[in-house]
């Protein structure tokens, strides 16, 4: 959480072309427009450094469109708070704000920051290599995915009749799949050397394979997405996260909302998760016990995988802050006796 006092907050809008730029000091408002650009970024950050020293920059994270100003005023040694799109529009609603566009939301991103000053996290760029081993897992989905998409294709255009399938049609989703096994192979060998470039990330990676039901695709997912997950104080907060934290939604007697998880966090380590939970049911001795009981009480089969994701993000987290290897008969050390 943030600790430190700031003279003034400093909004900016990011879009693909340009960011607008809004602080209030004095009561009055200055505003300006850069190109977003990675030459422009820097210039202006080097410019706002040396007029407004002690200020917090607040912005909305977009992806990659926000990615060189963050990066060009942390460098500049600014701080940075990125909030998230909910975030914003949140406090839009809060301000009964009637005008959106995109001089007023930078006025409303520093607004933002004037009225949360105690709830910002401030922005660091992970080391390259963390970087780079990230791009390299999303690069490695999203070739996985269009390499299905050909093949559901192919799979579609063989049931045609004999008669009127067309040999260079077959030939060419042929060649695509194996153009994409090429490149999904080339960059899972990339993804390899990556190891050991940081020994406290592997071994982390080490712990987490110890965990029956964790293998090392999925400990790569969760250690890109979390960044290593020391920067988690809690297991609660690595399932907010990951997305699969029990949300309630209930007001007096006359409200009962149906209860689900949290779909706010990562889509991607939700999945992977998702998915460590049926290879976890079959060695994972602790997480077998929770599924047959929760199934014993009539609970559906997604409602007990979540709670299993659950448990193994407990584990996970375990074995990381302890740097202890996983115990598969631990549940059972503290088992009461029958």
């Amino acid at each position: 959480m943030a600790e430190l006092s700031f003279s003034v907050f400093v909004g900016i809008d990011v879009s693909y072309e340009k960011l607008d730029v809004a602080w209030r000091k004095d009561a009055d408002w200055t505003m300006c427009q850069i190109t977003n650009s990675w030459a422009d970024a820097q210039l202006f950050a080097a410019d706002l450094s040396k007029i407004l020293p002690d200020c917090c920059c607040i912005i909305e994270h977009t992806g990659t469109y926000s990615s060189k100003i963050s990066l060009a005023l942390y460098q500049a040694g600014l701080k940075v708070s990125l909030i998230t799109p909910a975030q914003s529009k949140a406090f839009a609603a809060m301000k009964h704000r009637t005008t959106k566009n995109d001089r007023s939301d930078a006025r409303l991103l520093a607004e933002y920051g004037l009225f949360n000053t105690s709830e910002l996290r401030f922005y660091a760029p992970p080391p390259e290599h963390q970087i780079q081993f990230r791009q390299l897992l999303e690069a490695v989905d999203q070739l996985e995915k269009m390499r299905q998409q050909v093949r559901n294709q192919q799979h579609a255009y063989q049931q045609l009749p004999p008669l009127h399938q067309q040999q260079i049609l077959l030939n060419a989703y042929q060649n695509t799949v194996n153009q994409l096994d090429k490149q999904i192979e080339e960059l899972q060998i990339n993804i390899k050397q990556l190891h050991g470039h940081d020994e406290d990330l592997d071994q982390t990676r080490k712990l987490m394979t110890t965990i029956k039901g964790i293998g090392e695709k999925t400990a790569n997912i969760i250690l890109a997405k979390t960044q290593g997950i020391k920067r988690f104080d809690n297991p609660k907060q690595l399932a907010k996260f990951a997305g699969i934290a029990p949300t309630e939604n209930s007001s007096g007697s006359s409200v009962r909302g149906r209860r689900g998880i949290n779909r706010s966090g990562n889509a991607i380590l939700r999945k992977a998760l998702y998915c460590a939970t049926w290879s976890a049911l079959r060695g994972n001795k602790a997480c077998k016990t929770l599924f047959d009981r929760l199934r014993s009480k009539g609970k559906p089969v997604k409602v007990a995988l979540i709670a299993v994701a659950n448990l193994l993000l407990r584990q996970i987290f375990a074995v990381v802050t302890t740097q202890k290897p996983f115990d598969n008969e631990f549940y059972l050390k503290n088992c009461a006796p029958l």
